[in-house]
């Protein structure tokens, strides 16, 4: 089972992993793996290119380190693929804690969203996910890293445009859009897209 999180976006289970037409369909030539220790990389010799973690079911496990490198990959890995027209599947074995804890990372660097909208708009796309409490500390410690970034990035502006971040307010996100001169973080047209999306 996987489901469209965005263009070129998916999450799912190790059966969607498996399943060629599925991947043909939806030219999905790259896999974040988020359980390599139970799904294999099946069509790696196929040229399908994988990222793979070895994470227990868990959750408990220390992924995020000093250095950010599991953020910048997951990060560079899902965008990279984005830019060049192609799509992407994050899976793990249910695909409801392991693949949702990456995706969330994904969304949460993107759009800086808090990790309660981002599970929001997760769980509109499919409602079983429940990442593990593991998951959900290690989701909560970069959700107060990025807010506290955020914040300071908007300086005088933050009490009135951190809504952006924590709100499913499209009429906000078209002033924003409107505004003449740069934005202290940039609006992308994808977020109002999703924003547009997730309440309609």
């Amino acid at each position: 089972m996987a489901a469209k999180l965005k263009d070129g976006l998916f999450l799912g289970d190790a059966e969607a992993a498996q399943d060629i037409d599925f991947l043909a369909a939806n030219k999905i030539l790259k896999i974040i793996n988020c359980s390599g220790r139970q799904a294999p990389n099946l069509y790696e010799a196929a040229g399908v290119r994988y990222l793979t973690y070895f994470w227990p079911q868990s959750g408990n496990c220390i992924i995020f380190d000093e250095s950010n490198a599991v953020l910048d990959e997951i990060y560079s890995f899902i965008e990279d693929t984005l830019a060049d027209g192609l799509s992407v599947l994050v899976h793990s074995t249910d695909g409801v804690s392991r693949a949702c804890f990456c995706a969330c990372i994904y969304f949460m660097l993107k759009y800086r969203w808090t990790l309660a909208k981002t599970l929001q708009y997760m769980q509109s796309k499919r409602p079983d996910l429940a990442p593990r409490p593991g998951f959900m500390r290690q989701l909560s410690a970069l959700n107060d890293s990025l807010q506290r970034v955020t914040r300071a990035a908007l300086g005088d502006q933050a009490r009135s445009m951190m809504r952006r971040f924590t709100d499913w307010d499209v009429g906000l996100l078209r002033s924003l859009a409107q505004h003449q001169g740069p934005l202290p973080i940039p609006l992308g047209h994808d977020e109002l897209l999703l924003t547009v999306t997730f309440l309609h």
